[in-house]
């Protein structure tokens, strides 16, 4: 590779070299610079960003610690939930309640149910089941006989009347004292709990039929929530009204959102925030120079690294620089320089997500850019090649097909057969307006005169049978119209006419101007259409946007497609037919004016 560089690829190449090792000089003494920079930097704001960053990990900490407390509560309210919904899931509690079947046994059945609640959970002190429409109260303590009465007071209870008030099915109060006494009811084991009331309404919702009520001893909740030993930490939970329904201190957390300070006993405290069991919030106050304290404990140990790590920075950053962006360029001019004079580009590595690896994908991408104009450059020229050959071989074509005419003409004057003759002088000219290339509009009288032969051509066959006419204002003789889109139609008219035994067939073409849009109208009496044929072919019109969509009915098609490619959406077809009563076909489009060389565009 080496011995067959030229002379000025070697120049190239050492020149390369000598920017690269200029490069790489500025580049090491930028990143002393930079070092150097920093540490001072460093030495003047380390404290602030330590103490910062150990306050807000500190912070952190205590955000997951509270999350983590929040999603426990929350789990331990919401299996106190599913309880009370399994109890009045049971079903032969269900039909009791729905169908008032106050029988001994079904009192039996009701107390042992709740007492199996009970004793199966150990921080439950209390059950009540009220059952409004026989007044009946269901008292079920864990440490005394249970007691089941006609009670209708118990509707003046703080949980009855909460859980009334409440649209919803579950209701929670605040840890407290109890505010309700049932007679022989007076040895539970704590004096504050918390309670949990589940009501059953009937299918609409609108009556209750039974209320269900936990008081539950708080001890376990408040184990859930992490409070450091001899900590000056408080908690408390507040529901969506911020009323407080347990608090480890005597806070006013009403007025507290997450995130911000309170200051309680003379204390500065911050208060976070997580929300838990419905609508309540689980707040954390934690004393401000606790994390003051804890910065600083973390700053004393990284004050004596910061010197080395200044040094060990600085070797480091030179050997990433050598290794990520010196080489990588050196790599990246030698793959330039040698792709000099080549048809092939080679392509460079552009895994790498940085500058480096844009400035990689970039270049591949300008190479293959830049071969496929070469490919598509060479694939043009011989395409050039192609179509001339093509366009000389069309040219010969339409010449031989003319002169054939001509020779059978001929034979055909010389025989005294005019009829002949007369088809065939007509069929050479239509060849000869349809093979014309440069004519892609003309005037509308000219299309009409070609047409007006095509007729003629097919009365030779038809003769009397077959009669055409034209209603065309005199004015609209002039307007330019696209070549050959009357012929088309007026074929579809004679070969699906005079199907199914039609004698005569008659055809109209009628032109007017409305709007600005000039409407051509081919109408015949023939033979019609189905209604499942004539929808066929609309469905088919509406998607002809291209040539591949061809099949049936071609000569429609290409007139519609070619209306399309001409007008775009300032054009319509439509088509009309009833069975036995005959076809019209309606094409409408922008009227169009003459420009310089024959060309036309829509007005």
């Amino acid at each position: 590779m080496w011995k067959e560089m030229s002379p000025s690829d070697w120049m190239r190449r050492k020149s390369n070299c000598e920017a690269m090792k200029s490069i790489k000089t500025r580049i090491i003494l930028l990143t002393l610079l930079c070092t150097v920079l920093v540490g001072t930097v460093s030495s003047v704001f380390l404290y602030c960003y330590i103490s910062q960053s150990q306050m807000d990990a500190y912070r952190e900490t205590a955000q997951q610690l509270l999350k983590k407390d929040a999603n426990n509560v929350n789990d331990y309210l919401r299996e106190l939930q599913s309880l009370c919904q399994a109890t009045f899931l049971d079903s032969s509690l269900s039909s009791y309640i729905q169908f008032e079947r106050n029988t001994l046994t079904a009192q039996r059945y009701t107390e042992g149910l709740l007492r199996q609640l009970c004793l199966g959970h150990k921080e439950i002190e209390l059950i009540y089941l009220y059952i409004p429409k026989m007044q009946l109260l269901y008292t079920v303590p864990r440490v005394s006989l249970s007691l089941v009465r006609a009670d209708p007071e118990a509707e003046t209870a703080d949980w009855y009347q909460r859980g009334m008030e409440n649209k919803n099915l579950t209701t929670l109060l605040p840890v407290g004292k109890r505010s309700f006494y049932p007679p022989g009811v007076k040895n539970l084991q704590t004096t504050e709990f918390f309670t949990m009331t589940r009501t059953m309404r009937n299918a609409s919702g609108t009556e209750c039929q039974a209320m269900l009520s936990l008081q539950v001893n708080p001890d376990r909740l408040i184990s859930l929530l992490s409070i450091p030993e001899e900590s000056r930490e408080a908690v408390a939970i507040v529901d969506a009204d911020g009323k407080t329904f347990y608090t480890s201190e005597p806070m006013k957390m009403e007025t507290v959102c997450g995130d911000q300070t309170l200051r309680m006993n003379g204390i500065q405290y911050l208060v976070l925030q997580e929300k838990t069991y419905g609508d309540m919030s689980l707040y954390k106050a934690i004393p401000l120079d606790t994390f003051s304290q804890a910065a600083r404990r973390s700053v004393t140990a990284y004050i004596p690294l910061l010197m080395a790590c200044m040094l060990l920075l600085t070797l480091t950053l030179i050997a990433v620089m050598e290794q990520s962006v010196i080489r990588p360029l050196q790599k990246m001019a030698d793959v330039m320089v040698g792709a000099k004079g080549t048809q092939h580009f080679p392509r460079l590595a552009a895994n790498r997500g940085d500058e480096i690896g844009l400035l990689a994908r970039t270049y591949n991408e300008m190479s293959e850019n830049i071969e496929q104009l070469i490919n598509a450059d060479y694939t043009n020229r011989l395409m050039v090649k192609n179509a001339q050959v093509a366009a000389l071989r069309a040219q010969v074509n339409p010449h031989f097909m003319n002169n054939l005419l001509q020779s059978i003409g001929t034979l055909a004057l010389e025989n005294g057969n005019m009829d002949v003759y007369t088809a065939i002088t007509m069929l050479s000219e239509l060849m000869h307006y349809t093979y014309r290339g440069d004519l892609k509009t003309v005037p509308l009288d000219t299309e009409l005169e070609y047409m007006e032969r095509y007729i003629a051509v097919q009365k030779i066959r038809f003769g009397d049978a077959l009669r055409y006419r034209t209603e065309i204002e005199p004015a609209l003789m002039s307007v330019p119209v696209p070549n050959m889109i009357l012929q088309p139609l007026i074929e579809n008219a004679i070969n699906y006419g005079f199907r199914a035994g039609v004698r005569e067939l008659n055809i109209c073409l009628r032109a007017f101007r409305r709007d600005g849009w000039l409407h051509l109208l081919v109408t015949d009496d023939g033979r019609g259409m189905q209604p499942e044929q004539l929808e066929k072919i609309r469905e088919e019109l509406s998607q002809t946007r291209n040539i591949d969509s061809f099949g049936e009915h071609i000569g429609l098609k290409n007139v519609y497609l070619r209306l399309y490619l001409t007008f775009g959406e300032q054009m319509n077809m439509s088509v009309e037919s009833r069975l036995m009563e005959g076809t019209q076909v309606e094409m409408s489009f922008a009227v169009m004016e003459w420009k310089e060389e024959a060309e036309c565009i829509p007005h």
